[in-house]
């Protein structure tokens, strides 16, 4: 069956919950952090290989909150927000907000379910994304993810986006246990230099 790109509906958002986003990961970005003074800080991150691998279980399982906010962004009616669906049933998620103050969106979501990963849905999400921004005089496209999930790293380095960034407390405060340990990466992507093809 061929997958159909639509705008998201309110009608959607109970469907979200249903779906499997988790990821597991046999190697993460590992931050080694040194510094001397305020003068010389620096970040390195490495791929190393995990003994165990990191299973995020249902970390990404959407939240009555999750959802409250995707249905406030919805009502807002000025980000790109999209669904992919196969056979009428939704199976992944894109939303992004524009940051006219910066010049860039953000992107909140890009959610596939597990069992339908590695179908370009994603890559049809970036293109679409792209060329939201552009219309609307974005410069670029900035998107965050945990080092741990490398899936999502190589995605994004695979889609021409550059890690620009990145935040060892970014977590720290989140009342999940598992959250407190991860690092943010930040990646950017210039709509100027982006092909669209």
């Amino acid at each position: 069956m061929a997958i159909v790109f639509r705008p998201l509906t309110v009608a959607d958002l109970p469907c979200l919950a249903q779906l499997d986003f988790s990821y597991r990961s046999d190697a993460e970005l590992a931050l080694e952090r040194v510094h001397d003074g305020l003068a010389e800080i620096t970040w390195r991150l490495t791929l190393r290989p995990l003994d165990t691998p990191y299973d995020n279980g249902h970390g990404y399982d959407l939240k009555e909150e999750d959802l409250q906010a995707a249905h406030r962004r919805l009502e807002a009616g000025n980000c790109l927000e999209w669904v992919a669906e196969e056979s009428s049933r939704v199976v992944g998620l894109l939303e992004v907000e524009p940051r006219e103050w910066r010049g860039a969106g953000w992107i909140w979501n890009i959610l596939i379910d597990r069992s339908f990963r590695g179908r370009g849905i994603g890559r049809q999400f970036i293109q679409r994304s792209m060329e939201w921004g552009r219309d609307r005089g974005l410069l670029a496209l900035v998107a965050e993810t945990q080092a741990q999930n490398i899936q999502a790293c190589r995605f994004y380095a695979s889609m021409g986006f550059v890690a620009g960034g990145v935040d060892d407390r970014y977590y720290r405060y989140c009342p999940e246990p598992q959250a407190t340990c991860e690092v943010a990466l930040f990646w950017y992507l210039e709509l100027d230099a982006a092909k669209t093809g």
